[in-house]
């Protein structure tokens, strides 16, 4: 499973997303985008947003922040990581 986390490193959303995965020890790939105009298009093109952080599971797109702390709450989101 591959497991893509776009953040900034000042992003106080992406501080808690990553210690969600974290928490469920995920590998994830963490891809800062703070001074890579690239990746930064990269992720608003996969995932239609601006906000940061942004989750990808296999490629899929899965949300922000708020978003993972809500499927996390239900326990979609140990399911989607396949935990």
């Amino acid at each position: 499973m591959k497991v893509e986390l776009f953040t900034l490193a000042w992003c106080p959303f992406c501080v808690r997303a990553r210690a969600l995965l974290d928490r469920y020890s995920v590998t994830y790939e963490e891809i800062p985008v703070d001074r890579d105009p690239v990746r930064r298009s990269e992720v608003r093109t996969r995932s239609g947003r601006q906000t940061l952080p942004q989750l990808f599971v296999d490629g899929r797109h899965v949300g922000d922040c708020e978003e993972m702390l809500a499927l996390d709450r239900t326990g979609r989101l140990r399911a989607i990581l396949g935990l």
